[in-house]
């Protein structure tokens, strides 16, 4: 690979969370260093610019590996990448891990001729066993297991060799299930405030990112020093370093930040976290560059789907999480963006209307803030309109913010399109009486959606909308006496 200088690949290390993916990556990376090979590692909390890393990669007479951890952080990121750095007369070789769900979405809406390489971790094998007892053994930390023979040894990972790495570790040496360890572990964390430092590392954590000391302090409702008093000795072993100067921690590992986010902590526990934390934020953000690590964590956290699966698929406590924030947010762009989508997409459409102005209000170029309004129209058009005039009326408002959009973003971006062929197929299927307009209709919007596969070949959810459409399309040539069923989409909205 490194004397093919004009071929651009990535290779993707792709697994469940804990089957030891950023290990091999770093292994990679070091082994790699050592055979005198120019490596740039990234957990992804940082990127340069894809012009400045472009720029940089320019300077080299050879190829560069450029190794991005937890690479389902930087979705947006890597497509950018690849415009750019594949007009490189030497082009560098990417490698990402990151799991396997996150893999598939980001690969859906990854418009490239680069080759992409799937390496998937594989199941422990039994001489990767006997090497984890050999390190554990050696390292002290055996656990129950030092009791055993070493074929009792043995059996204890082999039961357990379809886990996760790290969940069969922890079972097979303490004897407890994963779940139980990390619950009891979470629960007896006190006082109050330490355990809400935790819980707030631990949502970071989950997507990929860590929380500042700075930040730690502005969650905490106590004064510095018993904040770095928590860190030294209630959460010792729990929120841990990133690097040697203390500056930013993140829990141990994001399987447990996942187990204590999605199944430790209770409801109530997790608004009160996602509260202090956004609020913190709320100051910290202010000047920052959009690829600022704060600024992704604050994105990341009041995106509104996020908020809504981490909330048990709650839309009323996603509501009381944002009305808490409204006084410090009130002016902040993605607060109004974020808290409209909730509503748009699983709530009320007369509060998700008022919001969205509010974001256009602030940005109104905003392609986001435009889509979701075109979004807002279109289901305005479908489910309120009080008649066939007044629909087509709102439709065509909704048409020129939407088409605007595919023109300026959609090679980029399949939003736009989800959006459009969805809402459409079903306005069509309400609207539309007559079957030679209802052909003609379909006709048009086939084109826009063979249009979008043109530039999202992989991307499935389209693939599964002009699929629907063509069925019924042809359906049309059936006698309505005997005619199929028309088939049903996926509900476009939080609850699909």
């Amino acid at each position: 690979s490194f004397s093919e200088i004009n071929s651009f690949k990535c290779f993707a290390i792709i697994g469940s969370a804990g089957c030891g993916k950023s290990t091999i990556l770093m292994r990679l990376g070091m082994m790699l260093t050592q055979n005198s090979k120019k490596v740039y590692f990234t957990n992804s909390e940082s990127l340069p610019s894809p012009v400045d890393l472009a720029n940089a990669l320019s300077l080299f007479k050879e190829r560069i590996v450029l190794m991005f951890d937890n690479a389902e952080t930087a979705l947006g990121y890597l497509p950018h990448l690849d415009k750019t750095l594949k007009l490189l007369t030497i082009k560098p070789i990417i490698v990402i891990s990151t799991r396997t769900n996150d893999f598939d979405r980001l690969l859906f809406d990854f418009n490239s001729d680069m080759e992409i390489i799937e390496k998937i971790v594989p199941n422990l094998e039994m001489n990767e066993i006997e090497n984890i007892i050999e390190i554990l053994k050696k390292n002290s930390l055996l656990g129950k297991l030092n009791g055993m023979t070493n074929s009792q040894r043995i059996n204890e990972f082999v039961k357990r060799s379809k886990k996760q790495l790290l969940v069969s570790m922890r079972e097979a040496t303490s004897g407890q299930g994963f779940d139980s360890i990390i619950r009891d572990e979470f629960e007896k964390i006190v006082p109050f405030d330490a355990k809400m430092l935790c819980l707030c590392t631990a949502i970071a954590t989950d997507i990929g990112l860590s929380v500042s000391k700075g930040e730690l302090i502005s969650i905490s409702e106590n004064p510095p020093n018993m904040v770095l008093n928590y860190l030294e000795r209630n959460l010792q072993g729990v929120v841990i370093p990133v690097n040697e100067n203390n500056e930013r921690f993140w829990l141990r590992h994001r399987t447990i930040a996942e187990f204590i986010v999605t199944e430790a902590s209770t409801s109530s526990e997790l608004q009160v976290a996602y509260i202090r934390l956004l609020t913190a934020l709320s100051t910290i953000i202010v000047g920052k560059k959009f690829n600022h690590r704060s600024f992704r964590l604050y994105r990341e956290i009041i995106n509104h789907k996020n908020l809504y699966y981490r909330l048990n698929k709650s839309i009323k406590s996603a509501r009381e999480v944002f009305d808490a924030l409204r006084i410090e947010l009130s002016h902040d762009f993605h607060y109004w963006l974020q808290y409209g989508s909730l509503e748009l997409e699983g709530g009320d459409i007369v509060l998700a209307e008022n919001y969205l102005e509010q974001a256009l209000s602030i940005q109104p170029m905003n392609g986001f803030a435009n889509n979701a309004k075109g979004h807002l129209l279109l289901k305005k058009a479908l489910h309120i309109a009080i008649n066939r005039n007044q629909a087509y009326s709102i439709r065509e408002e909704a048409e020129e913010l939407l088409f605007k959009s595919m023109t300026e973003s959609g090679m980029e971006d399949p939003y736009v399109y989800h959006i459009y062929c969805h809402q459409m197929f079903y306005w069509i299927k309400k609207w539309v009486i007559d079957d030679d307009e209802k052909k003609s209709e379909l006709e048009e919007l086939l084109k826009i959606c063979d249009e979008s596969l043109q530039f999202h070949r992989r991307n499935k959810r389209l693939q599964t909308i002009r699929k629907a459409i063509y069925q019924t399309y042809l359906n049309l040539s059936i006698s309505p006496e005997i005619r199929p069923k028309e088939p049903e989409l996926p509900k476009y909205s939080l609850f699909y």
